[in-house]
């Protein structure tokens, strides 16, 4: 990504991650059916609260069915420190699950983003995450699954 772009993404902050997710989000849930997911709900920006007041988690998009939950977090560059929010947010989730039909299903996780630092990507892997990456054209994601025996669940 150029120098011009990444300014323009900094200046224009939450703006263009609201852009960033309307552009990835539509596209995710296909692919992870693909991988072999059959997710019939979805949920976009969805809030967890301990209290009437305060959120303890805020997912951008929550994938689930009758067994599995994908947890996913967008950025429009993703970096180490959303890798690391997006690990304690999970653990978050896992912690409370009673409380929001988390209880007895496999929790999965996918982190996406415009442009993926190098370091982000192989933390994410390391951890059994899906990468979910723009291509050219932004109509179209790719989803790519974690290597043979790394799919994490929290």
């Amino acid at each position: 990504m150029n120098d011009k772009l990444k300014k323009w993404f900094r200046y224009f902050g939450d703006d263009i991650g609201y852009i960033i997710e309307a552009v990835l989000i539509p596209g995710i849930k296909p692919k992870l059916d693909e991988l072999g997911h059959d997710f019939t709900a979805l949920s976009i920006r969805k809030k967890y609260f301990k209290d009437s007041q305060r959120a303890y988690a805020v997912v951008d998009l929550y994938c689930e069915n009758s067994k599995e939950v994908m947890i996913v977090e967008t950025e429009t560059q993703l970096s180490v420190n959303d890798v690391e929010r997006q690990l304690k947010r999970l653990m978050l989730l896992r912690e409370n699950e009673s409380e929001k039909s988390l209880k007895g299903k496999t929790l999965y996780s996918a982190v996406a983003g415009m442009e993926i630092d190098d370091d982000a990507r192989e933390m994410a892997f390391d951890h059994g995450m899906y990468v979910v990456e723009m291509v050219e054209n932004p109509k179209y994601v790719n989803v790519i699954k974690p290597p043979s025996g790394k799919i994490g669940t929290w």
